[in-house]
C-alpha cells in the first residue's frame, strides 16, 4: 500500500519537501492508516505534521472513545493533535443542511483554522478508492453533470488524498500486517445515509451480480473524466475571456461571440462568469445557470433576480451581471495608508502620499489629488439624491444624475458607480477615466502634498 501512496503523491505533486500538514484522523481505518503512512512521509519530505480529531457530538460516549484513542495515539507517537467539538444536529437544524454536510462543513472549517494557526499549508484526508467509486454512483442517482461523475479529486486547493488508490481492503489488510489498531463507528452500519445503503447493500450486489471489480471500474471511470472536465475547462475558459468583459460594475457576455460555441461550453462560461464576478458569492446552484442561460435567445430588457442581490439581464446582444443597486447602500471610509476591500464592488482601494505596486493585484486605475484641499474624511460611496460635483469647464456645479443621463449612462450601472467625496463635496465620479472636481486636481505640487487614489482588482484568472 505504501507504493501505491508514493505513486498517488508522485503523480499529482501533492507534496514537497518541508510541507506543514494538517491530518485528519477520526480513528477509523482509513484516518489511521494515513496518520501512520505520515509517519512514514514525515521523514521522507521532512514534513511538520499536526492531528486535528473532530468530535461530531452525535454519539456521545462513543465520540469519546473515539476522540481519547485519537489523541492517545498522537500522544504515544509525539505528534501534536487539536480536538476539536460540534454540536452538529443543532447545526445542521440552523442551517437547514443534512447532518452529513453539516458534519463535512463543520469538519473542513476546523482544519482550515489549525492550519492557519499553524502557518501550514496542507490538509491531508483519507479518502479511498471505495469513497470514490460510492461518490460516483450518488452523484449518478443525483443527476450530476461530467464534473460532479469526476467524484472526489486526489487534489483540490490544499486538500489532498494520497489514499485515494487504495481501497479499503487495502487499508484493512496495512492495518492487520502492522498491527495498527483502530475502532469502528458504529453509524457505519445504519442504511440511513445514502452512502451506507451503496456501500452495505448496493456495491456487494453489483459485486456479485455484474462485475466483481466495480470499485476499481467506478474509480477509473471517475480518473477519465476527471481529464475530460479538464480539457472542458480549458476551452471554457478560452471561450470566457473571447467573450466576457469584467468592469467595475459588473460583467458583460457578449452574445454573439457565446453564440457560436456549443451548449456544453456555453454552460461553462456562465459558471465561470458566477466564479469570477464576486469570489464572496455564495447559493449558485444549475437552476440559476439555466435562468442566464433562457436570457440569450430572450428578448432585450429581460433580466432575473440570482441570490446575494445579483441581476442577469439581457440589453440588445449582451447579457449583464451586476449588483441590484436598489439594494447597495456602503459607505468606506478612507485613510491614508489603507488599502480597504470593496465587498459591493468586489475592488479594493488604497490611499497613498506616493503611487504604489501590490503583488497579486491588477491597479485599475490611478487618481492624483491636491492634499491641502482636502477639509473632511475622504469616503467612498454610492450616489445619494442631490449629489452634484464642480465641473470647471461649466464654471459651476452639476448634478450627478444629469450627468448620467447627458452621457447616456445605462441605469443599471448608475448606482453601481462609487464616488469619492470630500465631507458632502463629490471629488470624483470613479467611472472610465473619472471625472474629477477641478477644485481637487494637482498642479505643480511638491510630492509629499500629492495623494494618490489607487483602485484594484485581484489577479484570479479563472
Amino acid at each position: 500500500m505504501i507504493n501505491t501512496v508514493l505513486e498517488t503523491v508522485k503523480k499529482y505533486n501533492m507534496l514537497n519537501i518541508g510541507d506543514g500538514v494538517v491530518l485528519g484522523v477520526s480513528g477509523g481505518a482509513d484516518s489511521v492508516a494515513l496518520f501512520h503512512v505520515f509517519l512514514y512521509l514525515k521523514q521522507k519530505y521532512n514534513l511538520k505534521l499536526i492531528c486535528v480529531h473532530v468530535n461530531h457530538g452525535i454519539r456521545k460516549e462513543e465520540a469519546i472513545r473515539d476522540q481519547e484513542f485519537v489523541r492517545e495515539l498522537c500522544n504515544k507517537l509525539n505528534i501534536p493533535i487539536k480536538v476539536f467539538k460540534g454540536d452538529i444536529p443543532k447545526i445542521a437544524k440552523n442551517l437547514k443542511q443534512t447532518e452529513e454536510e453539516a458534519g463535512r462543513n463543520f469538519r473542513y472549517e476546523m482544519f482550515n483554522k489549525v492550519l492557519k494557526e499553524e502557518n501550514f499549508n496542507k490538509i491531508a484526508v483519507a479518502h479511498n478508492l471505495n469513497d470514490q467509486a460510492e461518490t460516483v454512483i450518488m452523484r449518478i442517482f443525483r443527476g450530476s453533470g461530467l464534473k460532479g461523475l469526476g467524484g472526489i479529486l486526489p487534489v483540490r486547493d490544499n486538500i489532498i488524498r494520497p489514499l485515494i488508490n487504495c481501497s479499503r481492503n487495502d487499508i484493512e489488510i496495512f492495518c492487520s500486517n502492522n498491527n495498527i489498531s483502530y475502532i469502528t463507528d458504529s453509524t457505519n452500519k445504519e442504511t440511513d445515509y445514502l452512502r451506507n445503503k451503496i456501500r452495505i447493500d448496493l456495491l456487494p450486489y453489483i459485486q456479485k451480480e455484474f462485475n466483481s471489480n466495480i470499485v476499481a471500474t467506478l474509480a477509473k471511470t471517475a480518473e477519465i473524466l476527471q481529464e475530460e472536465e479538464k480539457y472542458i475547462y480549458s476551452e471554457s475558459l478560452n471561450a470566457y475571456k473571447n467573450c466576457v468583459i469584467k468592469n467595475s460594475y459588473g460583467l458583460e457576455i457578449d452574445l454573439l461571440k457565446l453564440k457560436k460555441y456549443s451548449k456544453n461550453i456555453i454552460t461553462r462560461v456562465v459558471r465561470i462568469c458566477f466564479e469570477n464576478y464576486n469570489s464572496k458569492l455564495y447559493n449558485i446552484s444549475s437552476k440559476h445557470v439555466d435562468m442566464v442561460e433562457n436570457l440569450i435567445n430572450n428578448t432585450s430588457g429581460k433580466k432575473v433576480n440570482l441570490p446575494n442581490s445579483i441581476i442577469a439581464e439581457k440589453i440588445y446582444d449582451t447579457i449583464i451581471i451586476y449588483n441590484n443597486s436598489e439594494e447597495l447602500n456602503f459607505l468606506y471610509e478612507i485613510k491614508m495608508g489603507c488599502f480597504e476591500y470593496i465587498k459591493e464592488l468586489n475592488y479594493y482601494i488604497s490611499c497613498n502620499n506616493k503611487k504604489i505596486s501590490k503583488e497579486h493585484f491588477i491597479n485599475t486605475c490611478t487618481y492624483i489629488f491636491n492634499y491641502d484641499k482636502i477639509n473632511n474624511d475622504i469616503v467612498l460611496r454610492n450616489r445619494k439624491p442631490g449629489d452634484k460635483i464642480y465641473i470647471k469647464k461649466l464654471g459651476g456645479n452639476k448634478k450627478i444624475k444629469n450627468y448620467f443621463i447627458d452621457n447616456k449612462i445605462p441605469r443599471y450601472k448608475r448606482d453601481l458607480i462609487p464616488l469619492l467625496a470630500d465631507g458632502n463635496n463629490i471629488i470624483l465620479l470613479m467611472h472610465k477615466d473619472g471625472i474629477t472636481n477641478d477644485i481637487y486636481k494637482v498642479s505643480n505640487m511638491s510630492y509629499d502634498k500629492k495623494i494618490y487614489i489607487q483602485l484594484w482588482e485581484e489577479k484570479n484568472e479563472p
